[in-house]
Parts: C-alpha cells; structure tokens; sequence
C-alpha cells in the first residue's frame, strides 16, 4: 500500500499528467470482484449480500470521469488510520436503499466473522464496470489505503498529450521509485475497451465482407 501511494504522488509531477488514479479492477477489463454487502440496521435477505468492489484511489471518480452525484469523494484524510468509508453507485443505492438517502449509513463486509463496518459518505452515476455487454452491476468503491493489502494495482492517468509521448515521463518516475519495477499492459481506455469488442468487430468486419 505505501508503495502504491508512492508511486501515485509521484506520478502526480509528470510533466503533462493531469490526474492520476489506481484501482485494483480495471474498467471493462472483463475482471469483477465481489465482497458480501449487508446494510446495518436492515433485515439480511438470503441471496441478497454481495455486491460488486474495487479498491480505488483518492481521485479515481474525477481522472474516469465519474460524477458524483451526492456527498462527498474520497480524500486525503481517507488514510489507514482514519474510520472505513465507502463511495456507492446509482444501482447500489436502488437495490439495497430503495426508500431511504444512504449517505451516511453504514454496511458491514468481509469476513462474517470479523466483519468490517463501513461509512457510504458518496454516491457516483452508474458506469460500466467489467463489460459493455453487462448491465451496470451494484457496485461499492472503498480508498485502496485503508484495504489491508493489494497485490496488484491499475494505474489511471488522465493527460492530453499522445501515449507515445507521455510514456517515457511515466516509466522514469517509476523508475525513480523502483528501477526493477516494471510498466506492463500500457493502454489508453478506448484501446482496453476495443480489446474486449474485438470477437464483436471482427464478426462484423466479415459479415460485411460476405
């Protein structure tokens, strides 16, 4: 985590880099996570607890272009010593706070027997999560620096300048942290989405040859 961390504030001095973002699923990069969802305070519904997750960086929902559409996002003060707090989507708020704002309400997940309680002090609009071809799922968001390990992270940089251009600045920041770390699967997100489509282009591309 404080690796990851590092690495994001350095990022950050890119010359061009506008914002930059981590997030342990990629968007539309057919990979879900699922955590047991169970709003405090509320009966448990069998079959009814889990929702969609990702671990994200403070700045995650301004760098996709994510709005917020009540409370608050993530910030600074959203540290590892600070009390769990969570950011939900449209979808989330509709299946599980359907008659009720749940900004400020708290949900329980993670082991059931060492369950964790969480603050939802935002909520988001829907957006794609591992497919276009999938509905928009219930999904919660947490900051990744209060998850108590990440194996893996994506790393979201949002700049005007071309990849080509901007690459060789993002691998020497890395490198100044880590000359052994290496950058893998660079892309912009048009490029990860086609990769996902490809099946679908591809039959189209031959029906029209036919």
């Amino acid at each position: 985590i404080a690796l990851f961390h590092q690495l994001e504030e350095k990022l950050t001095t890119v010359p061009g880099v506008d914002s930059v973002s981590l997030s342990q699923g990629a968007l539309i990069a057919n990979g879900r996570s699922i955590h047991r969802f169970f709003p405090e305070g509320q009966p448990r519904k069998p079959g009814d607890d889990r929702a969609y997750f990702n671990a994200v960086g403070e700045h995650f929902f301004s760098t996709l272009s994510i709005p917020l559409i009540a409370g608050r996002s993530f910030s600074e003060t959203d540290t590892e010593t600070s009390p769990k707090v969570a950011i939900i989507n449209q979808q989330l708020a509709k299946t599980f706070f359907p008659n009720s704002n749940p900004v400020g309400k708290t949900f329980s997940t993670g082991d059931s027997k060492h369950p964790e309680h969480v603050e939802i002090v935002g909520i988001c609009r829907d957006a794609k999560y591992d497919s276009l071809r999938n509905d928009v799922p219930p999904t919660f968001y947490v900051p990744y620096r209060q998850e108590g390990e990440e194996d893996g992270m994506t790393f979201e940089i949002h700049t005007l300048m071309k990849p080509e251009a901007i690459v060789p600045g993002l691998r020497s920041a890395v490198s100044s942290i880590d000359k052994d770390l290496p950058l893998l699967d660079i892309r912009t997100q048009v490029q990860q989405i086609n990769d996902t489509t490809k099946q679908e282009r591809v039959f189209a591309s031959l029906t029209s040859g036919f």
